[in-house]
């Protein structure tokens, strides 16, 4: 067989290996979805009764230590920190903190939403109130 005659038969091919490529790469987003990165600094404010806001921000680091820093507005200029470990599963994430005033441990199990950390699950009494958003 002559490379002629192949010629149309390499066009079928070569076209049929694009579209097959193209449409695993539309199709591949919902295939093979990639893991949130949660790495980085969040921060929320929260109404606190004998300040004028408690400012929150959480450091998630890549080596899955984490901080929790809570800031009693014109109430003190010295955060309180208290430190953790984090891990991931699929678009969630739980922080396990250890405060640094001596208080029991506490879990708070987090969802991404929007480029936000919203809580699920928690055992401590604000929790539920710790919406932080990606800085």
């Amino acid at each position: 067989m002559h490379i002629r005659n192949m010629i149309p038969q390499l066009r079928r091919l070569v076209l049929i290996v694009v579209v097959g490529a193209l449409a695993l790469g539309v199709l591949g987003c919902d295939l093979f979805p990639t893991q949130p990165t949660f790495e980085g600094t969040y921060k929320a404010t929260l109404p606190a009764a004998d300040a004028s806001a408690l400012e929150m921000t959480l450091a998630l680091n890549a080596d899955k230590t984490c901080t929790l820093s809570s800031l009693y507005v014109g109430k003190s200029d010295k955060p309180s920190v208290d430190k953790g470990q984090w891990s991931s599963s699929g678009n969630s994430i739980t922080i396990d903190m250890t405060p640094a005033d001596g208080e029991a441990p506490y879990q708070i199990t987090f969802e991404l939403k929007d480029g936000e950390l919203v809580p699920t699950k928690w055992t401590v009494g604000w929790g539920q109130d710790l919406r932080m958003k990606k800085q």
